[in-house]
């Protein structure tokens, strides 16, 4: 029967669209914390490396707001590159290499070559995504920060989330830069991809949130097409939208090399306080390299 009050029908919409989700566990349900992080882990490293191109990069912030591509290769473990393209600068603006915990960095605008090692910090010349290498590469293969959990150091609790219909895992940090920071992660059932990550400072506020959607299916494996990060303190919001994904194109091992060119003036960021040379001849795993992390 069809009703002819506007209004009641209306108020019905209304209360109809109200009501919370109400979105129970699967029967085959995962109730420990460290079984369902290991199977993220596990998840993203099925992929052995990945090729995602043409990435937009959309920023929004202090610095203004800024849209560059960009070409993103990843390799377990810490294996990354990144080639940024800006418009009005012809070819490749910069180029970003991490391997073996070591960074690499040769902004070909200001024409300075930068390395260290492959923290957070310094991957944020490029992408400021709060993330070392270690943990892009899980990040963009649709998994967790499991380097950065780890030093955080706390037990995760899980519970299902029946608002959202996935997995909740929480974990205060107990160590280092993370010692009562608040981290809670959306993790989706089946796939064990990290939809949604949420790192607090322990009084209510949000240091940093990370969210991906629009998952597909490449090569059978499931990954977000859109990554978004937000930084509440800087008013820093960007996210990398990718164009394709190619799965498993065995990508060789030159690609994380990266050379000073000569001539180019060089810079060592990290802790020492004397200065260390730049990897031989490019070569990021080059023996006898110290990291200081």
């Amino acid at each position: 029967m069809t009703s002819r009050n506007p209004i009641l029908a209306i108020a019905a919409l209304t209360l109809l669209t109200a009501c919370p989700m109400d979105l129970p566990p699967p029967n085959d349900q995962v109730s420990d914390a460290r079984s369902l992080m290991e199977g993220v882990h596990s998840a993203s490293e099925e992929i052995k490396d990945a090729r995602f191109k043409d990435v937009r990069l959309d920023y929004f912030g202090e610095k203004g707001r800024l849209s560059v591509r960009q070409l993103v290769l990843v390799s377990h473990p810490d294996r990354v590159r990144i080639q940024t393209y800006i418009p009005g600068f012809e070819g490749v603006a910069g180029v970003l290499a991490c391997a073996c915990g070591r960074f690499a960095y040769h902004d070909r605008r200001e024409n300075v070559y930068y390395h260290g090692p492959s923290t957070a910090r310094n991957v944020a010349r490029v992408l400021p995504v709060g993330l070392s290498c270690e943990d892009l590469v899980h990040v963009m293969l649709g998994g967790a920060p499991h380097d950065r959990l780890n030093r955080a150091g706390g037990a995760p609790n899980l519970t299902w989330d029946r608002r959202t219909g996935r997995y909740r895992v929480t974990q205060t940090g107990s160590a280092g830069d993370d010692a009562g920071a608040k981290f809670e992660l959306q993790i989706r059932h089946g796939d064990w991809r990290v939809a949604e990550m949420i790192v607090g400072d322990g009084e209510g506020g949000v240091r940093y949130k990370y969210t991906a959607d629009r998952f597909e299916t490449t090569d059978g494996h499931v990954l977000p097409t859109k990554r978004r990060f937000v930084v509440p303190a800087t008013d820093e919001d960007f996210s990398l939208t990718v164009g394709e994904t190619q799965i498993n194109p065995e990508l060789p091992d030159v690609l994380w090399h990266l050379a000073p060119p000569g001539g180019t003036p060089i810079r060592y960021i990290g802790p020492s306080l004397s200065p260390q040379p730049p990897p031989a001849d490019g070569n990021l795993c080059s023996e006898g390299s110290e990291v200081q992390r």
